[in-house]
């Protein structure tokens, strides 16, 4: 299978899809091409070799960026979203103690009643051959 002149010139495939993954969706298309371009002038200077070796090393520099301007935004919001919260807490008082009064009772509702499933699905489990349990009743069936 030939590849064609422009398929010589481009960077691996498999770091262009790695750079793609941490690039926003609306700025990818720009970004890949300054990289594609930038890929190629340093393939005509110094050989296919270094540009490769250049072009992880961009993406490797270039990482710790995209990873921190995702996550600033996220830490900013829930700082928003804390302060709101705090705020309504201390205005709407009562309201607010019986919000976290059902949240507690639901939890601990909750957590009572899966130690007791837990414990009824975990009987004889001890034992080496548990699967070949069983329990006899003896007595009367029917009515009385």
């Amino acid at each position: 299978m030939k590849k064609h002149r422009n398929e010589k010139c481009r960077p691996p495939r498999v770091l262009e899809w790695i750079l793609e993954r941490f690039l926003k969706k609306d700025e990818a298309y720009e970004k890949l091409g300054d990289f594609e371009e930038a890929y190629r002038e340093f393939l005509i200077d110094r050989g296919r070799l270094s540009a490769d070796v250049w072009y992880l090393a961009q993406i490797i520099k270039a990482v710790p960026s995209f990873v921190s301007d995702s996550y600033y935004g996220g830490i900013t919001m829930f700082k928003n979203y804390l302060t709101a919260a705090f705020r309504n807490l201390t205005r709407n008082k009562t309201y607010s103690l019986l919000n976290i009064l059902g949240l507690s009772v639901g939890i601990a509702a909750f957590l009572m009643i899966s130690l007791y499933v837990l414990f009824e699905l975990s009987y004889d489990r001890y034992h080496e051959n548990a699967d070949r349990i069983f329990k006899a009743i003896v007595g009367s069936e029917g009515c009385t």
